[in-house]
């Protein structure tokens, strides 16, 4: 055997591929395969040396990249490291199978995922994955991620994941211990659908997620206790949906029941959008020929139906003094922070506004 070969052996071991694949591979047996090991310094645990199928066990030791940080993600949320010490065990519903696929390729694993048939008529079969690893376990361990985690888990520092992983890493929690719920309205706005973002954890995990949500998008979330957990809750549409296309900017692979709730989201937002539009168009087309000068009823009905926005405070007299002039069916446009009242302006005068980024605008006759 030549020192290549030597070098080729020690290289796939070191890589988690045990000693029968390294043997198909090169055709060695497994005696010399041990022997090479041997004499390059490498020494086996009882537990290696049963080893029959192939695991990448440095999966772990450096989190490095964006699968890396989602899957370290994932297994805070909804694995777990076994009290031995021995094994980190990951089961969900059987229907998201196919992110347990996606984490037994990324770490290289040889064995099966294994189906649990549901004991009960309302309840889920389970799919289950089990990475049986000394190593993995006290790598994971050491990035906070170890045995009855559920009432100790904490956000990992920047050293154990770096920043720019931070959101692979907070979409792999979600998806294990998120959700996305969807309520349709009934009454105003039938039929318009309200989303809500939460994810339940320990206190301090909980506080420094929606920190991080607060520092790097603006998004205010509440972190409730529930019991012995806490949960974060963050509503609005408009908020959540900034919140996922962060977590999901440097996503390879999203869990597809949780992927088709954002889709239902961002359809409804842009079926909002649309509804707007058409609300406003047809409410100024109704009042803009009012002949009245102060018509309580109209700028309180303006106001409601999203056509007039108030920026800062301004009595109703002068909102309704500025709405007078115009007896066309203009846009309205919301003012920058300098503004501090009602904006009634021209559709050439608008686009000049936002190409040139002044609030200065002329009322239209």
């Amino acid at each position: 055997m030549d020192h290549t070969t030597e070098q080729l052996i020690v290289t796939r071991y070191a890589a988690g591929t045990v000693p029968r694949i390294i043997s198909e591979e090169t055709g060695y047996s497994k005696t010399q395969i041990h022997r090479v090991l041997r004499k390059a310094g490498i020494t086996r645990s009882i537990a290696e040396a049963k080893r029959i199928l192939a695991l990448d066990q440095t999966f772990f030791e450096k989190i490095d990249t964006v699968t890396k940080a989602q899957i370290l993600g994932f297994i805070g949320a909804d694995g777990c490291v076994r009290s031995t010490g021995s094994a980190i065990a990951v089961a969900i519903a059987a229907e998201d199978i196919s992110y347990l696929e996606f984490i037994k390729n990324a770490t290289g694993y040889g064995g099966t995922i294994k189906i649990r048939p549901s004991r009960k008529n309302n309840e889920q079969d389970l799919a289950s994955l089990i990475l049986c690893s000394v190593k993995m376990v006290q790598d994971i361990s050491l990035l906070g991620c170890g045995p009855r985690k559920s009432l100790t888990l904490q956000f990992p520092t920047e050293k154990q994941v770096p920043k720019h992983l931070w959101p692979p890493y907070m979409l792999g929690y979600f998806e294990g211990d998120g959700s996305l719920s969807e309520t349709i309205r009934t009454g105003r706005r039938e039929g318009y659908a309200d989303f809500v973002f939460t994810i339940c954890g320990t206190e301090l995990f909980c506080s420094r997620y929606a920190t991080i949500l607060h520092e790097n998008l603006g998004v205010y979330a509440s972190v409730m206790p529930q019991g012995k957990i806490f949960t974060i809750r963050i509503n609005g549409n408009r908020q959540i949906k900034r919140v996922m296309d962060w977590l999901y900017s440097q996503s390879q692979y999203t869990l597809p029941r949780k992927r088709a709730a954002y889709q239902r989201l961002c359809e409804a937002l842009d079926q909002s959008e649309a509804d707007a539009a058409t609300r406003r168009v047809a409410v100024l087309a109704k009042v803009s020929h009012s002949p009245a000068k102060n018509n309580n009823t109209r700028v309180t009905h303006l106001c409601r139906e999203g056509v007039v926005y108030r920026i800062r405070g301004i009595s109703r007299f002068q909102a309704m003094e500025k709405l007078w002039v115009s007896k066309r069916c203009w846009e309205m446009l919301r003012g920058g922070p300098e503004y501090k009242g009602w904006m009634l302006a021209s559709p050439e005068a608008i686009t000049s506004a936002e190409a040139t980024g002044t609030t200065n605008l002329t009322y239209a006759d």
